[in-house]
């Protein structure tokens, strides 16, 4: 489950976390949709990029305490900025990006 602590809002009731390079590297490719109750955590991860994508997605860049450094709308074929400070990316259906806000903390854990 991935939880906005700030709001009490749940993101995603299924997350998976890529933690091995080849998890992180191939992340959402291949896939033709975002489940609305899911979420990717790519940790460690700073930056991505949507090369190969079929749709958009809402990137969280989050610290070590999980804390939002910055939140961006990414569509097929951008690439998202570097975040210096990100510890990880969480990866969720585009249409979440107004639910949380950069100084929000959000927490996880695996299915």
């Amino acid at each position: 489950m991935l939880r906005n602590t700030a709001t009490g809002t749940v993101l995603a009731a299924n997350v998976r976390v890529a933690r091995r390079l080849r998890e992180r590297l191939r992340g959402l490719l291949g896939t033709s949709g975002f489940p609305r109750d899911a979420a990717l955590v790519l940790t460690p991860c700073r930056q991505i990029h949507m090369r190969g994508m079929r749709y958009p997605i809402t990137a969280v860049y989050v610290d070590r305490a999980g804390i939002v450094l910055a939140v961006r709308r990414l569509e097929p074929g951008e690439r998202g900025p570097r975040i210096r400070r990100a510890r990880a990316v969480v990866e969720l259906p585009a249409d979440l990006a107004p639910v949380v806000q950069a100084g929000d903390t959000v927490v996880w854990s695996d299915v």
